[in-house]
């Protein structure tokens, strides 16, 4: 048997922001990338899969759930009526934060701020801000390249090196501190950008009717960069929340935010589990 699982995150024109921070994934090749996957493979949904894993259920020969992360508005209007039309399951892996508290994953900062600026110009102001809040610059943090190559393979060289710095090496105490000051140079107010981000409640709802709906963890951090207790309680906090708004029936599965092997932590099966 061959099981295939394809994400996507964005789903819009490649146009729409003045750097490529954002790699969006537009409708038309979206809807030919599904008909050409549905040539070759039988679309599930997660119960099937669930349900297969537990050994209660046999997979078609060649078998693809399609999945989207991040619960972002431009998956709602632009991909979920192609799946309609087309009669294709999926999964949205949804974080809670920017339901409990209205506030923007960071990553997510990150992710406009790189459409917004390039990767010169957001540096300059990471190393700016960096020196006002800790003393050091970039340049005493960023190791060899080829680190930040490996974790970023399909990136050049000063993109990989960009997030690489965002993601790994600016410590944690500092890194929201100097996105939030960069970020709110162009958005004035959080909940309107979530408004706009992000799906609504309304639109949760509809996708737990659809058993479309996953977590992603609260606040799309590295999960192997949380202690255990961390950990649980963020899984918890997500969980929670979004059966809080949208419903737990169909909620079975969690994406893990970033998916390389470094970020996906031994202990996480165990606490998924329980």
């Amino acid at each position: 048997m061959l099981f295939l699982a394809v994400n996507y995150h964005y789903i819009h024109e490649e146009n729409k922001y003045p750097f490529p921070g954002i790699y969006p994934t537009p409708i038309e090749r979206l809807t030919n990338q599904l008909e050409q996957i549905g040539q070759y493979f039988d679309f599930i949904n997660q119960e099937d899969l669930v349900e297969a894993i537990e050994g209660r259920k046999k997979l078609p020969e060649r078998s693809c759930l399609i999945t989207f992360d991040d619960g972002l508005k431009s998956q709602y209007e632009n991909a979920l009526p192609i799946l309609k039309k087309k009669k294709i399951p999926a999964v949205f892996f949804v974080n809670s934060l920017p339901y409990k508290e209205k506030k923007a994953c960071l990553v997510h900062k990150i992710h406009f701020l790189r459409a917004n600026l390039s990767p010169q110009d957001f540096l300059e102001r990471i190393d700016y801000n960096l020196k006002l809040y800790s003393g050091k610059m970039l340049k005493d943090l960023y190791p060899q390249s080829k680190d930040a190559s490996r974790q970023y393979r399909y990136d050049t060289p000063e993109i990989a090196k960009l997030k690489f710095i965002l993601n790994y090496l600016i410590p944690p105490k500092y890194r929201e501190k100097i996105i939030n000051k960069i970020f709110y140079q162009f958005v004035k107010s959080e909940t309107d950008f979530c408004q706009m981000f992000y799906m609504s409640e309304k639109e949760l709802i509809e996708l737990s009717k659809l058993s479309f709906l996953g977590i992603h963890s609260a606040t799309h951090q590295s999960l192997s960069q949380l202690s255990e207790k961390e950990l649980r309680n963020d899984l918890t906090e997500n969980l929670e929340t979004i059966r809080k708004i949208a419903g737990g029936k169909g909620i079975k599965g969690i994406s893990y935010p970033y998916g390389g092997l470094n970020d996906i932590p031994p202990q996480i099966y165990r606490i998924c589990q329980s």
